[in-house]
C-alpha cells in the first residue's frame, strides 16, 4: 500500500458500509461506516484473496471473498508523491479517473482540476461585505426571509432591516443563540434562566419553549438548528437535545463531546454537528432520532494548531458552513466532507445564519461586525 503522508484536498471519497464480515476484521478501516479510502491518494493491492464462509451473513452470501493485505510498503521517490501533492496543476492519473466517474454521475464537466469541481459544487465565491459594525462582543445572529436581522450583543438584541440602521430592540439577559425557524418564529437560547424561548416579534414577550430535560433544568442551551417538521435541535452542556413541534424534549445524541453547533440538511435526512475541530454527519432516522454518525471533515487550525468550531449553518444547496474560531475563518464544505472554500476574517467568527430572499445570504457575525456573502441558488 502506498499513501501520501500529506494528502491534498480531494473530492474523491470512498466509504464502506457496515456488514457482518467487515465487523469480523481487526483492521480499523472496517470498524463501522465512514471514510477510509481516498481515490486520489490511497492505492490498495491485495496480496492474496480467499473465499471463506461467513457466520451471520444476513442478506449477503454465505461465502464471501476476503482480500488480504499482509504488508504496508513505505512510499519511495519512484512513486512520485510530489506530483500527487501539487495543487492547481494538472490532475494526476488517479484524479483523472475520478473525474471520469464524477462526470458520468453528475452530468457536470466544470474543468480538469480539483479547484474547478470545488467551484462548481459551491456555486458562488465567498466574498464578504460589512453590513453592520460597532458591536462589543456579539454572540448570536438570526435572519428572516426578508433580510431582517437580529443580533445579540451582551444583554441587548439589535434589529436591522435591509438598508436601515441597527437599533436596540430588546434588553435583558445575554443570548447564546438566535434562530428564525421555518414558521418564521424567533427563538432565543439564554442561560439565565436557562431556556429556549419563543420571542413574539410584535410584543417582544418571551415565552419558554424548553427549560428542562428529564426532570433537570437546562444549564446553558445554545446552537439552535431547526428541522423541516417544526422541531429544533440545540446543545446543552455538550448534549444535543431535540425540542419537538409538540413541545417535548429528548436527547438526540448520547455522550456527545464539546458540541458547539448543529444544522439540518435541506432534505431533512442529515444532522451536521460541529465539535472541536470535527464536522460530523448523522443520518436522521426520524425527528429527533439520529444514528451514530461519522466524521466527514476536519477544520484547519492556525500555525499547525487544531481548528475549533464556534458555529454552523447549512444553505438550501446543502453546503455546510462552519465558523472556525481558532483560525478566524469560515470554511464551506460539501455534504460529503470536501472543503469547497475558505473565507479568512480579521476577527473571530461567533455565529452564522442563512436567510434573506430565497435563503441566498450567509450572515457571518464576529465580535464587532456583521458580514454578509451572497450564496448560489438551490439546485
Amino acid at each position: 500500500m502506498t499513501q501520501s503522508p500529506t494528502p491534498p484536498e480531494s473530492i474523491f471519497l470512498a466509504t464502506t458500509q457496515r456488514c457482518p464480515s467487515c465487523q469480523s476484521s481487526n483492521l480499523p478501516y472496517y470498524q463501522g461506516s465512514g471514510v477510509f479510502v481516498r481515490a486520489d491518494v490511497t492505492y490498495l493491492k491485495q496480496d492474496f484473496s480467499v473465499v471463506l464462509p461467513v457466520a451471520d451473513h444476513g442478506p449477503w452470501p454465505a461465502t464471501q471473498r476476503f482480500d488480504f493485505l499482509v504488508r504496508e510498503r513505505a512510499a519511495t521517490p519512484s512513486d512520485n508523491l510530489a506530483a500527487a501533492g501539487r495543487h492547481g496543476e494538472a490532475a494526476t492519473e488517479q484524479q483523472r479517473s475520478a473525474f471520469f466517474a464524477l462526470r458520468a454521475l453528475t452530468g457536470l464537466d466544470p474543468g480538469p482540476a480539483v479547484s474547478d469541481w470545488k467551484r462548481a459544487l459551491l456555486g458562488a465565491p465567498l466574498v464578504a461585505s460589512v453590513r453592520d459594525r460597532g458591536f462589543g462582543f456579539a454572540t448570536a445572529v438570526a435572519a428572516d426571509a426578508g433580510g431582517r436581522t437580529y443580533v445579540a450583543d451582551g444583554g441587548t438584541i439589535f434589529v436591522q432591516d435591509p438598508g436601515g440602521a441597527s437599533k436596540a430592540w430588546l434588553s435583558g439577559e445575554a443570548t447564546a443563540s438566535l434562530l428564525i425557524d421555518p414558521k418564521g418564529r424567533l427563538l432565543a437560547a439564554r442561560g439565565s434562566p436557562a431556556a429556549v424561548n419563543v420571542v413574539d416579534t410584535r410584543t417582544k414577550e418571551m415565552e419558554p419553549a424548553a427549560a428542562s430535560f428529564a426532570g433537570n433544568a437546562l444549564v446553558g442551551p445554545s446552537g439552535l438548528a431547526a428541522d423541516g417538521v417544526g422541531g429544533v435541535y440545540f446543545n446543552d452542556e455538550g448534549d444535543v437535545l431535540y425540542l419537538s413541534a409538540q413541545g417535548g424534549v429528548s436527547r438526540a445524541l448520547i455522550g456527545s463531546k464539546g458540541v458547539r453547533a448543529a444544522g439540518v440538511s435541506p432534505d431533512g435526512r442529515t444532522l451536521f454537528v460541529a465539535a472541536g475541530d470535527a464536522l460530523h454527519a448523522h443520518a436522521l432516522e426520524s425527528a429527533g432520532s439520529v444514528d451514530g454518525g461519522r466524521r466527514v471533515a476536519t477544520l484547519g487550525g492556525a500555525e499547525g494548531q487544531p481548528g475549533a468550531a464556534s458555529a454552523l449553518a447549512v444553505d438550501r444547496r446543502g453546503t455546510v458552513f462552519v465558523a472556525n474560531a481558532a483560525a478566524k475563518r469560515v470554511e464551506a464544505f460539501h455534504a460529503g466532507g470536501l472543503r469547497l472554500a475558505v473565507l479568512d476574517l480579521d476577527e473571530t467568527p461567533t455565529a452564522l445564519a442563512v436567510g434573506g430572499a430565497g435563503g441566498r445570504t450567509l450572515f457571518i457575525l464576529t465580535r464587532t461586525k456583521l458580514l454578509t456573502t451572497e450564496l448560489a441558488a438551490a439546485r
